[in-house]
C-alpha cells in the first residue's frame, strides 16, 4: 500500500511537471542562438553623431579613398559585437572600433570602415 501511495504520488508530480512545461507562455521560454547573438552584438555596437566621432577617426577618413562619400551611419563597436568585426590581417583586435557606413549619394555605391580610436582603418568592405 506504502508503495502504491508512493507511485502514485511520483506519477502526479511528473504528470504536473510536464504540463507546465507545455503550457509555458514563449515569452518565458530562453532565446535561441541566433537571438542571443544578435542581442549580444547589438549591445556592444551603439549609433553614435557625426559630432561624436573622435577626431583622429574623422581625420584618418577625411585622407581615405572613400573621403567624397558621405557619412551614413556611425557606431561605437565594442564587447562581444567586436567578434562579428572581420579580421584584417591584424593579429589582435582592439578594445574599441569605430564603423562608418558611407556613401556616394546615389547609393550605388557604399562601404563599411572600421577604423581604431587612434584612427587607424583597421579593415573595410566595399558594395557596389
Amino acid at each position: 500500500m506504502k508503495n502504491l501511495v508512493m507511485m502514485l504520488g511520483i506519477t502526479l508530480l511528473t504528470s504536473w511537471q510536464v504540463y507546465a512545461q507545455e503550457v509555458m507562455p514563449q515569452e518565458e521560454q530562453s532565446m535561441d542562438f541566433e537571438e542571443e547573438h544578435t542581442m549580444l552584438f547589438n549591445q556592444g555596437r551603439v549609433a553614435i553623431s557625426e559630432e561624436e566621432i573622435p577626431q583622429a577617426v574623422k581625420e584618418a577618413y577625411a585622407e581615405s579613398k572613400f573621403k567624397g562619400m558621405s557619412i551614413v551611419e556611425a557606431y561605437e563597436i565594442t564587447g562581444e559585437a567586436l567578434n562579428e568585426i572581420p579580421v584584417a590581417n591584424q593579429s589582435t583586435k582592439p578594445d574599441k572600433l569605430y564603423e562608418l557606413v558611407v556613401g556616394d549619394g546615389d547609393s550605388v555605391q557604399s562601404a563599411v570602415l572600421y577604423f581604431t580610436e587612434e584612427g587607424e582603418l583597421y579593415d573595410s568592405i566595399e558594395k557596389v
